[in-house]
């Protein structure tokens, strides 16, 4: 790529350079520095958060909260299963707080995820896409790399530099959680102890990687 930018005029390829490097450095100071979702755990037994919501022997859900500067867009939540026969099962019937398969979050609100075990899930894991607006640096920065071939660059680089922001202005994050075991699992058969609701404050929280 920089080859072919040495073939541009001169002061232009060396302003386009310029400012792809500075593109690369703010979107690896941002990402390093701003961490935009925690997530915490509750469970709960027979319903959640009210009858026939969301129902199930043992229910895990998955608070999603926004603890970055700007306001952030979930997108595309489903739970990924291990069965009995150790087989792997997507199911994309979760959506957020029950109502879309997206939320807009302002800075310090949540949105949650839930899904119960049954008698067959050995365990499970939460798995989401967000995203948040650049800022307006980032913008502008974006429709002058846009110049650029990126498509030309191995599609790795092309991928990191859009997660980022350098494509479109808009920084992508992706989010999967350890896997969760079904803590009444045995061999499929045994019933599952039953466990009070906790509060969403008293939830263990962590931070996306």
């Amino acid at each position: 790529m920089l080859a072919r930018l040495a073939n541009m005029r001169p002061l232009v390829a060396a302003a386009l350079v310029v400012l792809f490097l500075f593109a690369m450095w703010l979107a690896f100071r941002r990402g390093a520095t701003q961490r935009t979702v925690s997530v915490g755990f509750t469970t709960t037994n027979g319903h959640f958060p009210e009858p026939v919501l969301v129902v199930g022997d043992q229910i895990i859900t998955a608070w999603v909260t926004n603890t970055g500067r700007s306001a952030i867009t979930l997108n595309e939540p489903y739970v990924l299963f291990e069965n009995a026969a150790g087989g792997l099962v997507r199911d994309q019937g979760a959506s957020w707080n029950q109502k879309g398969y997206s939320a807009d979050l302002p800075p310090g609100t949540a949105a949650w995820l839930a899904n119960g075990f049954d008698r067959d899930r050995k365990r499970l894991r939460f798995i989401f896409e967000y995203h948040r607006d650049g800022g307006p640096l980032l913008r502008i920065i974006s429709k002058v790399v846009g110049m650029l071939p990126l498509r030309q660059l191995p599609q790795r680089a092309y991928d990191w530099l859009h997660r980022n922001g350098i494509v479109d202005g808009i920084v992508y994050g992706h989010y999967e959680s350890s896997w969760i075991a079904n803590p009444g699992w045995s061999d499929g058969r045994q019933p599952i102890r039953s466990e009070k609701y906790r509060a969403p404050a008293a939830a263990a929280s962590r931070r996306s990687p």
